[in-house]
């Protein structure tokens, strides 16, 4: 579903619900010139309460590139998904940009990195792997805050690539 002019996306309860899980996998990519992408594992995230805005977080130095595309047109694509189902969640905007981090994102990123760890360790996966690729070179994370537009089905399946709203 598409965002028109003069309408607002609002995600469904469904699919907030499912983008407030704690241990999601979250990757984002933004494009540059000549549509040439640029991919990051965000370290956590941040549904607004009325579930019309997301907020991302990235090492700033892991993520230089997203940034970078991000600043110069604001669009952003990030999957959302669930390790354990490979239930998965595609959000597309055209408004992103960097932000400074509330107080409280600092406790969110390491929650996020904590939960993670426990869902993928039960899978066998070495907690000191996990916490290494969610764990940045420096404290530079940063946030990425968008509006969006556009919500797809990823999960593998007859319904991968179905746009999703309210109504899900």
């Amino acid at each position: 579903m598409k965002m028109r002019a003069g309408s607002a996306f609002t995600l469904g309860a469904q699919d907030a619900a499912f983008l407030r899980i704690e241990h999601l996998s979250i990757v984002a990519a933004s494009r540059g010139a000549g549509n040439i992408p640029f991919m990051s594992r965000a370290l956590g995230s941040r549904l607004s309460p009325d579930n019309r805005r997301m907020t991302l977080f990235f090492s700033a130095a892991d993520a230089h590139g997203l940034l970078a595309h991000i600043k110069t047109n604001g669009m952003i694509a990030a999957i959302f998904s669930l390790p354990s189902t490979h239930q998965a969640l595609q959000l597309k905007g055209s408004d992103a940009k960097a932000e400074k981090l509330l107080k409280s994102d600092g406790k969110l990123v390491a929650s996020y990195r904590g939960a993670f760890v426990e869902h993928l360790k039960q899978f066998g996966h070495s907690p000191t792997l996990i916490e290494a690729l969610l764990t940045p070179v420096s404290d530079d994370i940063v946030s990425v805050t968008f509006t969006p537009s556009a919500a797809f089905s990823q999960t593998p399946g007859p319904k991968a690539g179905q746009a999703v709203g309210p109504a899900r």
